[in-house]
């Protein structure tokens, strides 16, 4: 069909319609029609509809351009598409109404052999044109949750009276790999220090989960492990990832924690925490923790409490504590269905099953008023 004596006039000479520089055709050369690549979302293993979008090539780095400042190297990164109402139908773009097409602009077809819904244009296919290499790209959006996905190339004849005649030719099945999942991470600058002395935080190796222009959405700190927050980033307005300081006002071992929501649908929360044998030793360490012992509920004075033990003490045995606890102290504990109910009271010496207290065990207590036990980390 082609006249391959065809020329047009050049900035220099005649140029050939075919084969543009009169030589053997290479990939230098742009020959038309351009393949017809839809990309298509065939599978995804979670209940979100992923979705794809075109991909502009000469932001493809490695291919579409190199180096910084970019170098394109890549010939051809636009073509006019003959698409005139004097050629026969069957072109998706019209250059000489909209211009040169940009490879890979999304077409935006209504229908496709086999599509469900022809009458809408789905995000989970992209048709572009390849360019004269016969190379095509399409963009995987971001992930909304953990996951994967699976998607086609379909490489169809251009113009519609062939397309059944050549095509189509749909590629082996390509994996997604999921989006990794959400990991907090952070590093101290110190790990002994006086009392009053600043600690930088640096959480900037934390990585996975959703950004949104290369931020998390939430960071909250808890640099005492009391299980208090610190610092919130929705409060102070810093950067998720910034690096951030805390002076130490007591000494004492302290494991401090970091908590990242990120953008996901639904978010997802991850906590990160220093645990042994890894910590903060300020001054000469943590020599003794305070337990606040509650006297009863509001609603009923007499009633026992639950008092979880702090997570940043160390285990210790009710003996060597037995000097610093509250008169008319009783302590109970359940070890689990082998052991079963442990009791403590100060003064009962051997009687007692329940000889040692755990950091984050629960124990349900009873004391004769509200009192503050400052137990010894021996």
């Amino acid at each position: 069909m082609w006249i391959t004596r065809a020329t047009v006039p050049g900035s220099t000479a005649d140029r050939n319609t075919v084969v543009p520089d009169g030589e053997d055709l290479n990939w230098y050369d742009a020959p038309m029609p351009q393949a017809l690549v839809t990309f298509r979302v065939t599978d995804y293993d979670d209940v979100v509809n992923h979705s794809l979008s075109g991909l502009d090539k000469g932001d493809l780095e490695g291919y579409g351009y190199t180096g910084k400042p970019k170098i394109y190297h890549s010939p051809f990164y636009a073509v006019e598409i003959p698409a005139h109402w004097a050629i026969p139908a069957g072109y998706d773009w019209d250059s000489w109404a909209v211009g040169p097409y940009d490879y890979w602009t999304d077409l935006k077809i209504k229908s496709f052999p086999g599509d469900s819904e022809p009458y809408i244009v789905n995000n989970q296919d992209v048709e572009v044109y390849c360019d004269n290499h016969g190379i095509a790209g399409v963009t995987v959006d971001a992930l909304k949750a953990q996951g994967s996905l699976e998607i086609t190339a379909i490489a169809d004849y251009p113009y519609a009276p062939k397309k059944g005649k050549y095509g189509p030719r749909v590629s082996p099945p390509i994996t997604i790999g999921s989006r990794t999942d959400l990991n907090p991470h952070f590093v101290v600058d110190k790990i002994e220090v006086a009392v009053g002395e600043t600690v930088t935080f640096d959480p900037t190796s934390t990585y996975g989960g959703t950004m949104v222009g290369g931020a998390y959405q939430r960071a909250r700190w808890d640099f005492d492990n009391d299980d208090v927050w610190d610092e919130d980033s929705y409060i102070t307005g810093k950067d998720p990832l910034a690096v951030t300081t805390w002076a130490y006002s007591a000494e004492g071992e302290y494991q401090p924690c970091l908590e990242i929501t990120d953008f996901s649908v639904p978010v997802v929360v991850r906590t990160e925490c220093m645990s042994d044998p890894y910590s903060i030793i300020v001054g000469a360490g943590i020599t003794k923790i305070t337990w606040t012992l509650p006297y009863g509920l509001d609603a009923d004075p007499a009633a026992v409490n639950i008092w979880p033990y702090p997570s940043y003490g160390v285990e210790v045995t009710l003996a060597e504590a037995d000097a610093t606890m509250p008169n008319g102290l009783l302590i109970w504990h359940y070890g689990g269905p082998t052991v079963g109910w442990q009791f403590y009271k100060k003064g009962w010496g051997a009687t007692n099953t329940l000889t040692s207290l755990v950091p984050t065990e629960a124990y349900i207590g009873i004391v004769p008023t509200a009192s503050v036990w400052d137990i010894p980390q021996v």
